[in-house]
C-alpha cells in the first residue's frame, strides 16, 4: 500500500535486533515483506501455531519457505496447513533437525494458518 514506507536504514535496525537474539529468530520466512506472521505455542497439545497475513491484496503469494525453531523438544510429526482458501486441510512435506523445521507454505491469497505437532 502507499502508505507503508521502509526507513532508510530498516536493513540495519533489523540486522542489530536479529543479531541480539541468542537463538536467533524463532521464525524465519522467504514471503515478501508485505506478509506478516505470528507464532502462538499450545502446550498443551505440543503444537506450534504460525499464522500468515498477506496485506498485499493486488498480489496472491506464490509458495514461500519457512523455518520455524522447534518451540518443543523431540521430534516433529505433522505440519498441516489451513486455510479459508482451501475446503480441507493440507499435510505438508517437512524437513527438520534437532532445533528447527522447514516447509513450503503453499500459495495463498490472504492467510494461513501452519499447525506444527510434536511427537
Amino acid at each position: 500500500p502507499p502508505q507503508w514506507m521502509l526507513l532508510r536504514n530498516h536493513e540495519e535496525i533489523s540486522r542489530t535486533i536479529l543479531e541480539s537474539l541468542p537463538k536467533g529468530p524463532a521464525l524465519t520466512s522467504e514471503a515478501p515483506i508485505t506478509t506478516v506472521a505470528e507464532l502462538l505455542n499450545r502446550a498443551a497439545s505440543r503444537e506450534t501455531i504460525a499464522h500468515f497475513v498477506n496485506f498485499d491484496r493486488q498480489h496472491p503469494l506464490a509458495p514461500f519457505r519457512v523455518t520455524v525453531q522447534k518451540q518443543f523438544t523431540g521430534w516433529v510429526k505433522s505440519v498441516l496447513c489451513l486455510s479459508p482458501e482451501k475446503d480441507e486441510p493440507s499435510s505438508l512435506q517437512f524437513e527438520e533437525s534437532a532445533e528447527a523445521v522447514t516447509f513450503a507454505v503453499p500459495a495463498m491469497r490472504l492467510y494461513s494458518m501452519l499447525v506444527i505437532a510434536h511427537e
